[in-house]
């Protein structure tokens, strides 16, 4: 509800440099006018052909509501066969129950450069489908073999401190491009993965801007026993710091370990420890030493199977 709210109250507006540019969520869009495009020689042997594909990730702080992350994919395909309509004619969004669908829109053009519009009262709510969560889905209508089919949509969520986008898949790239936007105040760590570049900062005024493209991505086909998501080209990205508080790597082991501590090891010895320590004669002001005894009597005393744990002595 509170997101929602927000995109009523606020609007869905963010900026980005690109090619020296500074363009927004009102002015990026698709071409008014589509023209039908075709493929590639070599490509017309897949089932469709990614013709683009642009992820922006935006984080913007909004007043009395903190960072608030606007996702945005536009995806742009031809298709070959009916394979490829079969592939392309329905479109899956997921959605948690803290998101919420901002922006959507599609289209279709055939070979002759008829253009058929989403009609919004298409799309339909999914509850826990096939138990991966709540989508959004429409079905794109006039998707035929030699067509275009073209979608783009802006996903709201709250705040998240790492993400991953995955560009490859059964059928081939031919553009990809990734944006990751946030204030200053804020930066990432990105890396690139089996091929994909890894995303570089370019200057920008008010916010960091993180850009990455590539062209001419291979298609890649599931095989049986393999990991098949975890070779895919892909990026990922995760918070790095936040300037205003601290220059500290917050998502470094140092961070994570000093923000878990103090819910794990209050610095209080137990009685049974500190009796354990007095019956070897170590002063239990030593930490090494007590650390030492405990690790020796554990391993000496206790025995791990699979039954459990069972212990060679009454330890009471």
């Amino acid at each position: 509800m509170m997101i929602r709210a927000l995109i009523v109250l606020f609007g869905i507006s963010f900026s980005i440099l690109l090619n020296a540019q500074e363009l927004g969520h009102e002015n990026y869009d698709w071409d008014l006018d589509p023209e039908y495009i075709g493929v590639e020689e070599g490509d017309e042997e897949h089932a469709s052909v990614v013709l683009k594909d642009v992820r922006i990730v935006e984080y913007k702080v909004i007043p009395g509501a903190g960072v608030i992350v606007f996702e945005t994919m536009h995806k742009l395909s031809h298709i070959n066969n009916d394979q490829g309509v079969e592939l392309n004619n329905k479109v899956y969004i997921p959605i948690r129950e803290d998101e919420h669908l901002a922006e959507v829109k599609a289209r279709s053009v055939n070979s002759n450069g008829k253009v058929t519009s989403l009609n919004q009262d298409n799309i339909k709510e999914l509850e826990n489908l096939d138990g991966k969560g709540n989508f959004k889905i429409f079905a794109i209508e006039g998707v035929e073999k030699n067509g275009n089919v073209e979608y783009m949509y802006t996903v709201v969520k709250n705040f998240m401190a790492l993400g991953s986008e995955v560009y490859q898949s059964g059928v081939p790239v031919n553009n990809a491009e990734f944006y990751l936007i946030a204030p200053k105040n804020l930066t990432f760590k990105l890396k690139g993965y089996h091929g994909f570049p890894t995303p570089s900062i370019e200057n920008s005024m008010s916010n960091n801007v993180y850009v990455s493209k590539a062209e001419h991505i291979d298609a890649r086909y599931e095989e049986d026993y393999s990991n098949f998501r975890d070779g895919l080209q892909r990026v990922a990205f995760r918070l790095q710091a936040n300037t205003d508080n601290s220059s500290a790597d917050v998502m470094g082991w140092s961070s994570v370990v000093s923000r878990m501590m103090p819910g794990i090891y209050t610095g209080e010895k137990s009685k049974q420890l500190k009796k354990l320590l007095k019956k070897q004669g170590i002063k239990s002001s030593d930490n090494e030493k007590s650390i030492i005894a405990f690790d020796n009597y554990v391993k000496t005393n206790f025995i791990f199977n699979e039954e459990g744990v069972s212990a060679d002595e009454d330890q009471s």
